[in-house]
């Protein structure tokens, strides 16, 4: 077991990979017979589906977001994904620390809708 630091930068609904788990079983040297699984850190509250942001392929390990899930920096930067690898008779589990990214995805606005204001006639333009 051990901690992985993955930097992703998403665009909204963008259902990029993430990154592939991979274990190996010393006992037979093969990848093939393992089963992945999320077992922590994948919080169903942010969709109303009972769902998590994250979604795991059980045969090859590959994280990826759930279809329709939308990650927001500013709601929540970093995910800790408990992930874990069963041979049928034993597990390993390892974190993986996911961070969000900021992507410019906040238009600016102005204070106001209208600016009023009033110059003298004789006003001279100074020169920038």
């Amino acid at each position: 077991s051990g901690t992985y630091c993955f930097d992703v930068s998403l665009k909204e609904e963008d259902p990029t990979v993430f990154f592939n788990t991979l274990a190996i079983d010393a006992d037979t040297a093969s990848v093939t017979h393992l089963l992945y699984s999320i077992v922590g850190g994948n919080d169903a509250t942010m969709i109303g589906d009972g769902l998590g942001p994250f979604t795991i392929d059980e045969v090859t390990g590959r994280v990826s977001l759930t279809r329709g899930m939308v990650l927001d920096r500013e709601t929540k930067d970093v995910y800790y994904l408990n992930i874990r690898a069963n041979d049928s008779v034993l597990v390993s589990t390892v974190t993986a620390q996911i961070r969000v990214e900021d992507v410019n995805d906040h238009v600016p606005t102005f204070s106001r809708n209208a600016y009023t204001f009033s110059v003298l006639e004789s006003f001279s333009a100074i020169a920038t």
